[in-house]
């Protein structure tokens, strides 16, 4: 009678083990594949993930957030001196050049824009659009 009882449990043992055995396995694959999917969706780049928005951010930053970032730099970094003269072109230029050296990267790339179309104007547009004196 005990060798049957210890057959049953035996049995029952290793059904119970085989089948925890096989619900983990299942689990970790199912872990697995996830932890692909996810890093296949994060290694995406902006315009994989959504171009739509992608486009219009881009298009926003170079036809709004750059041209205004250029006004400002010129702003800070070109006010003429003294207060109630009206910087010429070149200095203007001048001045953009000499804070350069200062400047990170990304202001950098502005700077040399804003230069680049700055040398484009004529004088006469130069004064009309870029700086009036102050009152």
């Amino acid at each position: 009678m005990l060798g049957i009882l210890e057959a049953i449990e035996n049995w029952v043992k290793e059904l119970l083990i085989s089948g925890i055995e096989t619900n983990l396995a299942r689990m970790f694959g199912d872990v697995n594949e996830k932890v692909g999917e996810i890093a296949a969706q994060v290694g995406q780049t902006p315009q994989g993930w959504n171009s739509s928005i992608f486009g219009i951010m881009q298009s926003l930053s170079e036809t709004v957030i750059l041209p205004i970032a250029e006004i400002n730099l010129i702003d800070i970094y070109c006010k003429p001196n003294p207060p109630r003269r009206t910087a010429t072109k070149t200095e203007t230029i001048t001045r953009i050049a000499d804070a350069y050296n200062f400047m990170d990267d990304c202001m950098k790339e502005i700077a040399m824009t804003a230069a680049m179309k700055l040398s484009y104007l004529s004088d006469a547009e130069f004064d009309k659009t870029v700086f009036t004196p102050a009152q």
